[in-house]
């Protein structure tokens, strides 16, 4: 999967394709090599960003746009 960096989130591609993947914060942060906390921010701004309430809806938007 090639992952697209939504315009204006500035939450990197990788950490979009692993939430669409349906991993956790702690498995991302592991695969790519950031502290937790780190990720759980870059998910935190996608949720605020984009409306959505939940990390669920979050995949499911992101799977739907291709990313």
């Amino acid at each position: 999967m090639i992952a697209v960096m939504l315009p204006g989130l500035g939450v990197p591609p990788h950490v979009q394709g692993k939430i669409t993947n349906g991993r956790t914060n702690k498995e991302i942060a592991a695969d790519l090599v950031l502290a937790e906390g780190t990720v759980k921010n870059h998910v935190s701004a996608l949720l605020r960003k984009v409306g959505v309430r939940d990390r669920t809806a979050l995949a499911l938007l992101l799977s739907r746009l291709g990313l």
